[in-house]
């Protein structure tokens, strides 16, 4: 979801019957469809026919008198491909573009949407209350979007990574330049990232660039921290400036170097694949302590008995690390959806930690939001699940980091308790070859990967039931 803005309720209404309409195996009456979204029996048809027009010919929606309606999909194929097209035509998502990246009149925008523009005010009106969320504002003369330079670059990256399947939405810059240069900052570092962080950091490349081109850039240095000039990130993103210039035409000062090596930062904090203890060196010693203090105050609250290795200590050290830095990129990986997931899961572990935390010195936990506090309740929910089951060979691929990978499969394995056996060894880069010799039997991934031979079955980033259904009939 368009998570910083509002979206239509036509769009919303859409995915979520989209949602609603696939967490189940079997049929829904109009009714139940009219209960669920609040809306009249002659509007959910109206829907149904718009999904019709989105979904791809591979899937089937089936709508039958006497039976209802049913999505028959195939297995390997998410409903994020459907998602990603409904919300790419949000008339929000339209003006905020126009209000980051071009220059406009109300006139001239209303011109460029075909509206009136009695009509556009007030959407510009609900945008502007918004986005005060984010500490930013419209300006009307010139109509932009206004405030901090990087509150205002990360939250267009919030708005573009809220959208599924790799939303690119810059035709004028080759993702795969981008891509090329992080690849080299990867083997700089010795590190590797996930999909979706690498994603991630290329599109804050390419709004930087965007914004850069257009004059906008970061001044207000007591608004960001300054990297120290021998930090690795920061001169892993100075070799670079070269080829960024050549490539695309920008220049990066210190603080827009400061920035990148920031953001670089917070996407290896988010999927370190690599030995965690060589890539935390320089800032574990520093945390370890506060973790252990963390760590020993949460299982006092919880009483759940659990051996904390320093592997598992390592991952608190990287929230806690993640937690102070973001400040100065403030909602960087902010994830509404995924916190209301964890808060509804697990209630009372989230409160319990939330209470820890707030227990520190104010210096500590004002860094803290709901956003680590989810990331240590799935961390330490991990830990119980794997405590009570014995693990049974699934590979789980996901797009979102090793914590949310070790969730997924100690939630497979204790629903599947006996069953299934996860193989735990970290792969980006999948091949038929390496799967093989680890004999895996199934993939369960919220991913598209070009795998043989080997079944995949597609799962929601959190699975509904109707995966852990799909999941039982192939185990």
């Amino acid at each position: 979801m368009l998570t910083p803005i509002s979206i239509e309720k036509e769009h919303i209404r859409l995915i979520n019957l989209l949602h609603f309409i696939n967490e189940q195996n079997r049929w829904f009456t109009i009714k139940e469809l009219s209960d669920y979204l609040q809306v009249a029996d002659k509007t959910v048809r109206k829907y149904l026919k718009l999904l019709e027009d989105e979904i791809p010919p591979s899937w089937n929606l089936l709508v039958q008198k006497g039976k209802g309606i049913y999505l028959k999909k195939p297995l390997n194929e998410s409903l994020s491909f459907v998602e990603s097209k409904i919300l790419r035509k949000s008339l929000n998502l339209q003006i905020c573009e126009e209000l980051v990246f071009k220059k406009n009149s109300m006139q001239s925008l209303a011109q460029k949407l075909h509206l009136q523009v009695g009509a556009l005010y007030p959407i510009i009106n609900q945008i502007n209350y918004d986005i005060q969320s984010s500490h930013l504002n419209i300006k009307k003369k010139p109509l932009e979007i206004s405030g901090r330079e990087q509150d205002v670059r990360v939250f267009m990256l919030r708005l573009y990574c809220n959208i599924p399947n790799d939303y690119w939405p810059f035709p004028y810059i080759n993702k795969q330049n981008i891509t090329d240069l992080i690849n080299k900052m990867e083997k700089i570092l010795n590190v590797q990232m996930y999909t979706y962080s690498k994603h991630k950091l290329c599109v804050l490349f390419a709004i930087t660039i965007s914004r850069l081109l257009s004059g906008n850039t970061i001044d207000n240095v007591s608004g960001l921290i300054l990297v120290n000039k021998n930090d690795d990130h920061y001169k892993t993103v100075a070799s670079i400036t070269s080829e960024l210039q050549n490539s695309f035409g920008v220049t990066l000062h210190e603080t827009e170097i400061s920035f990148l090596a920031l953001a670089l930062l917070l996407s290896l904090g988010n999927s370190i694949t690599t030995d965690s203890n060589k890539t935390l060196t320089s800032y574990k010693k520093t945390i370890m302590p506060l973790a252990k203090e963390i760590t020993k105050g949460i299982e006092h609250k919880l009483q759940l008995g659990i051996n904390y290795d320093e592997s598992f200590l390592t991952y608190v050290v990287l929230i806690i690390k993640k937690a102070l830095d973001k400040n100065f990129i403030q909602y960087y990986n902010y994830n509404i959806k995924f916190i209301r997931h964890i808060k509804q899961r697990h209630p009372n572990t989230f409160n319990t930690i939330q209470e820890c935390i707030s227990n520190l010195n104010y210096t500590v936990y004002s860094h803290f939001d709901c956003y680590e506090i989810s990331l240590l309740t799935m961390h330490f929910e991990t830990q119980r699940m794997l405590f009570k089951n014995n693990p049974k060979k699934i590979y789980v691929y996901t797009s979102q980091g090793c914590i949310h990978r070790e969730y997924i499969s100690a939630l497979l394995e204790k629903r599947y308790n006996g069953l299934i056996k996860i193989v735990r060894n970290t792969i980006i880069n999948l091949t038929n070859e390496s799967l093989q010799d680890m004999e895996i039997d199934i993939i369960i991934s919220n991913v598209n990967l070009p795998i043989k031979n080997i079944p995949i079955v597609q799962i929601s980033e959190f699975p509904t039931e109707r995966d852990f259904h799909e999941i039982k009939k192939i185990i």
